[in-house]
């Protein structure tokens, strides 16, 4: 997975970076800051990092898009 890959993936998802750090249950005191260095290519994604990003994706896929816009809420 590519960091243009990885922020398509969110952006489908309708995530901030920060909602999309909590998702993937990141540590820290500030989630986002990982996602957007992954997101800049300053740190390389993990392949846990794509099969989560593949589930989460998959799931709101199935959800439609009505739930998408809830989870965001």
């Amino acid at each position: 997975m590519t960091p243009v890959d990885l922020k398509a993936a969110r952006k489908r998802l309708g995530m901030t970076q920060a909602q999309l750090g909590r998702a993937l249950k990141l540590e820290g005191p500030d989630p986002a800051r990982t996602v957007r260095t992954w997101e800049q290519g300053t740190r390389p994604i993990r392949g846990p990092v794509k099969v989560a990003v593949e589930l989460l994706l998959r799931q709101a896929e199935a959800a439609g898009p009505d739930a998408r816009e809830e989870s965001v809420r």
